[in-house]
Formats: structure tokens, sequence, C-alpha cells
């Protein structure tokens, strides 16, 4: 017996080292995410992580269906550490003072780093929704306040959640044009109260024309709604204005947005059309 563990010590001594151990100086060129508990990005570390480790064929290791045949497997215990060290090494401290007490495997720490961030998740996703659908941009630049939304779909995509990049664009739009046309009513309000006062007040209801048909919904309906709460005050006024019979917001197609032609680029057809309406001829050839 002693003889043939003299053999397999022997066996394991003249056997080349594993190619992680040679290959991979900094982890971090491999996976340039750090793990942090202030940014969504579980999901882009644990892809990184994950074809780190399956270049190199350790995936049993991460997931536990590799183990050692014995106490003496030295081969096995290099390579948990190894992979121990490349997890630790690509999270921050606030993660690892979380984690790394209470393991002593590289799968009992890939599994308590998932629960982490897996824990409570429908409860999360709740909370990060009603976050993304009630914040308002405030004093933020529109930058900041885009940003912001962003950085919440990225939360809600990390509990698997995700919100589709059509509804990002309708948020970050949503409270645009809620303002857009309480200033448009506010100017009109303004003109209509000075007419009043030259002794010409208007008999008819002011026209408001917007193309998105939520907010002319809400101008009209005394609907009460979570996701219109920070934008109550803008909605009231415009409301009151629409009971006073003062204005009339009406919805207007896309296909008949003139002002687009100066701000968005528009299909050709689309464009000539809107040229034309608007008078626009080319310059006269030079003689």
């Amino acid at each position: 017996m002693a003889e043939n563990s003299e053999i397999t010590s022997q066996n394991n001594s003249s056997k080349p080292p594993h190619l992680a151990f040679t290959t991979i100086s900094n982890v971090k060129l491999h996976v340039p995410v750090q793990l942090s508990l202030s940014q969504p990005n579980y999901k882009k570390w644990s892809r990184h992580f994950l074809l780190l480790v399956r270049r190199f064929n350790l995936k049993g290791y991460i997931d536990g269906s590799v183990v050692p045949l014995s106490d003496d497997d030295d081969e096995w215990f290099q390579l948990d550490a190894l992979l121990q060290g490349w997890i630790l090494s690509t999270i921050t401290d606030e993660v690892s003072d979380l984690v790394i007490s209470s393991v002593s495997t590289a799968s009992a720490l890939w599994k308590v780093i998932n629960d982490l961030f897996h824990d409570n998740k429908h409860a999360r996703a709740m909370q990060l929704e009603h976050e993304f659908r009630t914040t308002v941009k405030g004093n933020s630049t529109m930058a900041a306040y885009c940003q912001q939304l962003q950085n919440l779909a990225d939360w809600l995509d990390d509990v698997d959640a995700p919100v589709s990049q059509h509804q990002l664009v309708l948020q970050m739009l949503r409270e645009a044009e809620y303002r857009a046309v309480a200033n448009a009513v506010a100017e009109t309000s303004w003109v209509r109260n000075l007419l009043l006062e030259l002794q010409q007040p208007l008999r008819r209801a002011t026209l408001v024309f917007c193309d998105n048909v939520s907010t002319v919904y809400l101008s009209s309906k005394p609907v009460q709604h979570q996701r219109t709460k920070h934008v109550e005050v803008d909605i009231h006024f415009v409301r009151d204005k629409v009971e006073l019979g003062h204005i009339r917001v009406l919805h207007v197609p896309s296909s008949s947005q003139y002002a687009d032609i100066f701000t968005k680029g528009l299909p050709s057809l689309l464009f000539l059309e809107f040229k034309s309406s608007l008078g626009i001829r080319p310059p006269p050839h030079p003689t």
C-alpha cells in the first residue's frame, strides 16, 4: 500500500500543472466587470466568469459536479483555490465581506453570491418596477435622468424582469410629453387672459395637439394611476382648463406633425410632403 501511495505521489508530481495556472496572470483582463452591490452588473459578471471557466474546462468546480477524489487530491484543492481567488479578485469589498466567511469551496462561494443577488427576486423586481415607473427628472439634466432610467432597467434585467428598449424610450419621453402639453396650455391661458383684459374674449376652446395618446386621454379622463403621480399638478391643471371649456387636447398622428421635419429623420415621401405643405421651395437656379 505504501508503495502504491509513493507511485501515485510520484505520478502527481510529474504531472504538468493545469493550463489555468500558467495562462491566467491577471483574471481581470478576462473578467473586466467587477461585481458590485451598487451596480446592476451581476449578469455581465457571471457571464464573463462562466466563459472563462468553460474555456479551461473548470465549470465542474463552480457547479459542484467535480469533487475531490480524496483528502489528498492536491490538484483539486489547488484548482478550487485558484477559482476562489478569481472570484474574490473580481468582486468588490462590500460583496466579499458578505460572502467570504461562510464558504470553503469555489462552488459554495459561487452559490452564496448567486443567492445574494437573487434572494427575494420577485419583491425586488416589484420595487424596481415601481421606481422605474415613478422616477422623475426633477432638477436633473436630461442625460442624468436617462442614465438613471437605464440603470433601473439594468437592475430589472438582473432580476429577470427585463424592460424592453421600447418601454425604456417611452418612459423617457412620457414625462416630457406631459410637461410639454402643460406648458402649451399655460401659454394659451396667458394669451386668453390677455385678450379678456382687452375686452376681446375668445368664445371657442383653444386647440392643443399632441401625438401621445395617453397624454390626450389623461387630459380629459379623471383617472388616478400610480404612474402619473409625479405629474399630477400638470395633469390637473390641464384637466381643469379642459373642463372649463378653454382648452381641447386633441390627438394628432405623427404623419401630420409638420414640426418633425426640423427634429427627426423622416422617410423621403413624408419629408417631401411636409416640405411642400410648409411652402418650402428650392432656391432659384442661378442665371
